[in-house]
């Protein structure tokens, strides 16, 4: 191999490497989980109980479909990172 050959190929590699390091975000059951506790802790158990946990986990895996593995995860560690509605809203 030569040394470009090489350099292009550490180039398409590198990326992958990095999402396998980095992992490909929360799934969308964990996100569901996440956006209900941090509803219930700012807007208390009534708001909470009003989300519909089964719609949310559908709606996030078309969205981790839709999004791919670089997008998802950042948006996922956004989410993740949030504690509160409006945190939750910004992502």
């Amino acid at each position: 191999m030569t040394h470009n050959m090489l350099a292009k190929t550490r180039t398409r590699i590198l990326p992958l490497l990095i999402l396998a390091v980095a992992g490909c975000g929360a799934s969308p059951e964990e996100i569901c989980d996440h956006q209900i506790e941090v509803v219930k802790k700012e807007l208390g158990d009534d708001a909470a109980k009003e989300l519909d946990r089964g719609e949310c986990v559908k709606k996030y895996e078309f969205k981790k479909d839709m999004k791919g593995l670089s997008k998802w995860s950042k948006f996922s560690s956004c989410i993740m990172e949030a504690d509160s509605v409006d945190a939750l809203d910004k992502c």
